[in-house]
């Protein structure tokens, strides 16, 4: 399909604050962030793996408010509306690829959409969201999120020492090495 082995993020606007309000506001709103990524195409050895297949990601935030209606529905068996719900999503998302990627255009044969409710099933969250601990100012004043804890031998690692995502796990990583062993700080903060 000659897919990109790039990233691509795209916002309707440089003023991410009203991008987000707006989206938050009315869930027809432009999404406030999308991003896809081809992890087919970055594998080399896929073509002989999958032949004639390719996998494409495509993201956009949402908000758990408008999917709280059907919390308490199972998943895979929530409602008609709930079902309509994601239906506009999904072509919604694909109308953003089809823009970026015109040629993936009538070859798409299988989309899943997930909503922060698939988030509750699937990550065990418990309002949809991916990311633990909401990145806010005043998280990070929290004394309790330090690699080094009051109880000996126990570090904490990860995303929610440092901040969200595979970045700040890899470098929650790193201040939780050098925690755990200080004469390591020199080379451990080499890496970043």
């Amino acid at each position: 399909l000659d897919l990109p082995q790039y990233n691509t993020w795209l916002f309707p606007s440089d003023d991410h604050d009203a991008n987000w309000q707006a989206f938050k506001d009315d869930l027809q709103a432009p999404f406030p962030a999308v991003f896809i990524s081809c992890p087919s195409a970055k594998d080399p050895r896929w073509p002989e793996r999958h032949k004639g297949k390719a996998a494409v990601l495509v993201l956009a935030p949402a908000f758990y408010s408008p999917f709280k209606q059907w919390a308490n529905q199972p998943p895979r068996h929530r409602d008609q509306q709930y079902q309509e719900l994601k239906a506009a999503l999904t072509e919604r998302l694909l109308a953003v690829l089809y823009a970026q990627l015109p040629h993936t255009k009538g070859r798409v044969t299988y989309t899943e959409l997930g909503t922060p409710l698939s988030n509750n099933t699937y990550l065990g969250a418990t309002r949809g969201e991916v990311y633990g601990i909401p990145q806010t100012p005043d998280r990070f004043s929290q004394p309790w999120l330090r690699p080094s804890t009051p109880i000996k031998g126990l570090y904490l690692s990860g995303q929610d020492v440092m901040c969200n995502g595979v970045a700040g796990a890899a470098i929650g990583g790193v201040l939780c090495a050098v925690a755990v062993h200080p004469r390591s700080a020199p080379a451990a903060l080499s890496l970043l």
